[in-house]
């Protein structure tokens, strides 16, 4: 376990330690699903005091969870329950494309790439970026493929409402969501 030492654990060792690793690992995941609120905005933001935002008191990287749970997570919209509910994914053999045309962005923005939208052109789904890039869609294995070159494509999941329209794109993998804008 990176940070926690060196050398073969004991019981003791293990008992103390995951359950810190656990919740350090966690809350990276849940701050890169709230990148407005900057809690991660630089990587272990939590390491370094003087970047705390001005409210937050405490003194330790646990002090820091707890005071971005109680000061911003829990006022978060959406909601923890909201952004934390299990996806639906569309099943693109049977998703009529027209859905999917439209604006999608990551966020945090951070360039062109982060800015996309997706067209319908003869039949073809095209992706495009604010980069000036552009990539074909494929469906295929129920899923949205973006080819990028001969090499190399990139999976795409299209998570859906309860009616059935796309909400969020789900990019590669590890995944990162660009959000339906329009």
């Amino acid at each position: 376990m990176v940070g926690l030492g060196t050398g073969p654990y004991s019981e003791i060792e293990l008992r103390a330690y995951m359950p810190v690793w656990f919740q350090h690992e966690f809350m990276h995941y849940v701050y890169s699903s709230y990148p407005d609120l900057m809690l991660e905005a630089t990587s272990h933001q939590w390491f370094d005091r003087s970047t705390w935002p001005d409210d937050f008191v405490g003194e330790w990287e646990s002090d820091y969870f707890i005071e971005s749970v109680t000061k911003r997570l829990l006022a978060a919209q959406p909601s923890l329950a909201e952004t934390f509910q299990a996806p639906t994914f569309a099943d693109l053999s049977t998703l009529d494309l027209q859905k999917l045309i439209g604006n999608y962005e990551r966020r945090l923005i951070l360039n062109g790439w982060h800015e996309v939208s997706i067209t319908l052109e003869n039949n073809q789904l095209r992706w495009s970026n604010q980069a000036s890039h552009q990539f074909t869609g494929e469906v295929r294995d129920m899923g949205l493929w973006i080819l990028e070159n001969a090499n190399r494509e990139t999976r795409v999941r299209v998570v859906v409402d309860d009616s059935g329209n796309v909400t969020e794109l789900l990019v590669g993998d590890p995944a990162e969501s660009y959000y339906r804008i329009d």
